[in-house]
């Protein structure tokens, strides 16, 4: 259709059956039909789940199977993930791609979108906020911007007026208002990389805490390195992390880093303490990865370390290392990271960088209509920096150094009336921490049909490349 010589509007070109919604793919479709002058708009089917409440059936809310429930808005209008997409992708002020960091000038590319509107009607303002520790979060800075004279269709530079000490900040929001003050979107980048913030947060958690002397031994097929308060066992043939004690009692998270989206056994594993008095244990593999490598300081955090990716690899699902814990035991999750809704390959747009916070809940978008919670607690999740896992026995944090790591909260239900691309698959374990997930697809269609977003992974490995590997602290300590 763009490339014809008629005016078009293409009608049901997404569908948004269950959690794909209608925002998977659509930055694809979008692009692509905005390439041609002709293209005058387009539907998404449709708007929200066509569930009735049957007075014949106990109150049931029927949606015919998987006929209806095809909206971005539940039955009472509950907002689903796509909802967000959609928001930022029809936004009628779009923002350029932007990295913020210390040496950020304030400078945003701004295109005004509306085909009547000059932005000088709008209204803009920026907030700073700061995020030490998992607790305190406090707004730092504030400022207000009048809408600048961009004309419809029209890209131009729009200044932030920032402070000098902008870089103490994590975040930066800017929040447009139309001419009725009414919130067109919000967006927010982050201002410090996972390495820098890790480093803050890692010195918060070690604040009036005593080195302590670590002791390790051997019982059967495990090393065992412990100080006072905290006991970490670890297989001694695939490093894997087996039993966490701490003054509490068991903590259950054991089974990892289990290397997922790739077959791989261990070849040799070493361990000892190094001259820092750390316990250092490293197993080196036979595919990817090619070595991981466990350091416990003697403050009590242990770090994980997996080689990064160099190799070269197709049709990727998923990359990375997954560990276990009991779902029965968690009771929520919060975290830095792009949220609060969880995302798929194709579907990253809608959420923004915060600190969330949700509860456990067993969601089944489309279908669970007599307790649809949003949003969903399972799924996958972009940009971690760190999450606090909430549970019955001791809620423990996990820290990433690494850019763009996405990380995986258990595995959602798949609707009993699943058709076409829309189950994607999840790797082995409970929590993953992963370079690539998988996209989704529609009623009708697997993903790879739905653009180049929707394609799986690939990886191209050349002579002198680093590379990130998967960095991650685990505090498992007493809180």
């Amino acid at each position: 259709m763009a490339n014809g010589e008629d005016v078009f509007m293409p009608t049901e070109f997404i569908h948004g059956l269950y959690d794909g919604g209608h925002g998977a793919g659509l930055e694809d479709f979008w692009n692509n039909y905005s390439s041609s002058p002709l293209f005058a708009g387009g539907f998404l089917w449709s708007f929200s789940d066509e569930a009735v409440v049957r007075t014949d059936k106990q109150g049931e809310i029927d949606s015919d199977g998987n006929h209806a429930p095809d909206g971005i808005v539940g039955p009472y209008r509950e907002k689903e993930g796509s909802f967000y997409t959609i928001k930022e992708m029809w936004s009628p002020v779009q923002i350029e791609p932007v990295t913020i960091n210390k040496h950020y000038d304030g400078k945003l590319f701004v295109k005004n979108e509306y085909l009547y509107t000059n932005l000088k009607q709008c209204n803009f303002s920026w907030t700073l906020t700061s995020i030490k520790g998992i607790s305190k979060i406090k707004i730092i800075g504030s400022g207000d911007l009048p809408g600048p004279d961009i004309a419809p269709g029209e890209t131009s530079v729009v200044v932030l007026n920032l402070p000098g000490d902008f870089a103490n900040a994590e975040i930066l929001t800017l929040k447009a208002e139309n001419a009725l003050g009414k919130e067109i979107y919000t967006w927010s980048w982050p201002i410090k990389q996972p390495e820098e913030v890790s480093k803050n947060l890692i010195t918060s958690l070690n604040e009036g805490i005593s080195p302590e002397s670590i002791a390790v031994s051997e019982k059967g097929s495990n090393v065992v390195a412990s100080i006072k308060g905290l006991e970490l066992s670890f297989n001694k043939t695939n490093g894997f992390l087996e039993k966490v004690q701490n003054s509490n009692g068991e903590v259950s998270f054991t089974g990892g880093p289990l290397p997922v989206g790739i077959e791989s056994s261990p070849i040799t594993a070493n361990w000892g303490k190094d001259s820092e008095g750390n316990f250092m244990l490293k197993v080196e593999y036979d595919n990817y990865p090619n070595y991981i490598q466990w350091k416990l300081t003697p403050s009590g955090l242990l770090n994980l370390e997996v080689s990064p990716l160099l190799m070269r690899r197709n049709n990727i699902d998923y990359i990375g290392v997954s560990f276990n814990y009991p779902e029965s035991l968690v009771k929520g999750v919060k975290w830095l990271g792009k949220g609060p809704y969880r995302v798929w390959k194709n579907r990253i747009k809608g959420a923004e960088m915060g600190v969330w916070q949700k509860n456990y809940n067993n969601t089944i978008t489309g279908e669970s209509f007599d307790n649809l919670i949003y949003p969903e607690f399972k799924g996958y999740h972009a940009n971690l920096y760190w999450m606090e896992l909430q549970n019955k026995e001791t809620p423990f944090t996990i820290i990433s150094e690494t850019p763009g790591l996405f990380f995986r909260l258990y595995t959602p239900e798949t609707p009993k009336a699943a058709t076409g691309g829309v189950a994607p698959p999840f790797p082995e374990g409970d929590l993953s921490f992963l370079y690539e997930i998988p996209a989704i697809g529609t009623k009708f269609k697997e993903a790879e049909a739905m653009g180049p977003n929707s394609q799986k992974g690939e990886i191209n490995y050349h002579k002198g490349d680093k590379g990130y590997p998967i960095k991650l602290w685990f505090d498992f300590r007493e809180q």
